[in-house]
């Protein structure tokens, strides 16, 4: 009676086809987490566009390609001003976050919420005045903070909006 091999020659098929798959799950070089965190630190993408019309409470999403350092984020690095002379005295306010879920990717503006009659001490003014978003680079030569992200590369490829 011959004995039965196909159990054995199952499991050795087995063993050859994991170690010949193990090495492609290795991954690569890039971390482990996927960021994506290699080149230039780039905006991609805003949820503001030219030309908008801009709620007064609505925030403003600005999406990157890396994590963002949080310590380089301030009105240095992301500089929203009123264009309009009339409101050149009124600087705009708010807050800066890191959305959560977002892997440190988007920066959110949450513009502050007036707390007088005239409505005139919040982020923006209302009235339909205009106002620019800019983000400047390294290379802009304005000399300005720049935004980095989390391997301290500077912001390489900026943004700017008039809306």
């Amino acid at each position: 009676m011959m004995p039965h091999k196909f159990p054995q020659t199952l499991a050795t098929a087995g063993i050859a086809l994991a170690l010949a798959i193990l090495p492609s799950c290795g991954g690569s070089s890039t971390s482990a987490a996927g960021t994506g965190s290699s080149g230039p630190f780039e905006v991609q993408s805003s949820t503001l566009a030219d030309g908008d019309v801009w709620a007064l409470n609505r925030p403003i999403d600005l999406i990157f390609n890396h994590p963002v350092d949080e310590d380089s984020i301030s009105f240095n690095s992301i500089i929203l001003k009123p264009i309009d002379s009339e409101i050149l005295n009124f600087p705009v306010t708010g807050s800066f976050s890191l959305v959560e879920g977002s892997d440190d990717k988007v920066i959110r503006f949450t513009p502050a919420c007036p707390t007088n009659e005239a409505n005139s001490n919040g982020g923006f003014i209302p009235g339909s005045f205009n106002y620019t978003l800019t983000l400047p680079t390294q290379s802009s030569g304005q000399g300005l903070s720049v935004l980095r992200d989390d391997k301290d590369r500077p912001l390489s490829v900026g943004l700017k909006r008039n809306f």
